[in-house]
């Protein structure tokens, strides 16, 4: 048996319908709206291989009004194997009046394959990998202040070995109108390729001709260990090791003792003590009478009878035996 439903019933349940459509569209609005604000899915740079968001329709219907340009600053000319660069990702809008700006960037060498390490600066960032390569993305999208560009930044590290012949930044950005929908935004792509000469190592101790200073000797090289006052830059870093502890002008590949000032090969020989002063190799020692006894325990170095060792004589007024005191 099949219960009628009551007007008042049916008028509940058409309500309750109403609702539940108004909250769907409330959803997918709200979807929409955020797809103008969360970063992107990977792979939509641009670059070998991958898409746009503007190509696989997240943000269809693309504006005519939008435009705006990608910049990357922060890179050098010549990469340096294993150095972190800080990298200053900037949208300037162009024309039009785009509201948002966020970004998607990958980095790839000459195969085609991610090459060295990104990592987050600050909260307006997030990274993500897939398929072997690693992306560095807007985490939650800017808004612009008029026609002034707007800047994300990220630190990129780059590879231990620079043995591919380029690496290419490839980097997309979305120039977003804000109306709430992924229509009527503005898609731009950009790259930046660094070429790289190519890798050579003659006396193969790892390290490229670029950053070796002497490529014809293993043992200089920036892992090197410096020497000391040998005339020679053994870690390539433009100096050349010179030491004086004691500062008294002579570097201690030719000064003895270079924790004392008064020792070095200019200072003068005091006899008699055990100490090379002027480090010539010898200790002085002097004994000007050739009695067996020096001139710092002899009392009289001119006179072979005069010593610590001599007969003391009475009455003659002299002190033979260098005690302090002439017999009488």
């Amino acid at each position: 048996m099949v219960m009628p439903i009551r007007k008042d019933e049916k008028y509940r349940r058409k309500d309750s319908m109403r609702a539940i459509k108004y909250c769907v569209v409330l959803f997918v609005c709200a979807m929409l709206g955020w797809a103008n604000f969360s970063s992107p899915p990977n792979g939509r740079t641009g670059a070998p291989g991958e898409t746009t968001c503007a190509q696989v329709g997240c943000h269809s219907s693309p504006s005519n009004d939008i435009t705006g340009d990608i910049g990357i600053t922060g890179l050098p000319e010549t990469l340096t194997p294993n150095e972190t660069y800080n990298l200053l990702i900037s949208l300037t809008p162009l024309s039009g009046a785009p509201v948002f700006g966020g970004f998607e960037m990958t980095v790839l060498n000459d195969q085609e394959e991610f090459t060295g390490a990104f990592t987050e600066t600050d909260d307006n960032t997030t990274l993500s990998s897939t398929t072997g390569r690693t992306y560095v993305k807007h985490s939650t999208a800017k808004r612009f202040d008029g026609s002034n560009p707007l800047t994300y930044t990220v630190d990129w590290t780059s590879p231990s070995e620079l043995t591919t012949t380029a690496i290419t930044f490839y980097i997309a950005s979305n120039f977003a109108n804000g109306n709430g929908t992924n229509s009527g935004d503005h898609i731009t792509t950009a790259n930046l390729t660094i070429d790289i000469p190519e890798f050579t190592d003659e006396d193969g101790d790892g390290f490229d001709s670029s950053v070796d200073c002497d490529d014809s000797d293993a043992s200089i090289n920036p892992d090197a260990t410096e020497i000391p006052n040998n005339n020679v830059d053994e870690n390539c870093d433009g100096e050349i090791l010179i030491i004086d502890e004691d500062n008294d002008g002579f570097n201690s590949d030719e000064d003895c003792d270079d924790t004392d000032p008064f020792i070095n090969p200019d200072a003068t020989e005091i006899p008699n003590n055990n100490v090379d002063e002027n480090c010539d190799g010898e200790i002085l020692i002097i004994d000007e009478d050739n009695d067996g006894f020096n001139s710092d325990e002899d009392c009289d170095d001119t006179d072979p009878l005069i010593n610590p060792g001599a007969t003391e004589i009475p009455n003659n007024e002299v002190d033979e035996d260098c005690d302090g005191t002439a017999q009488v």
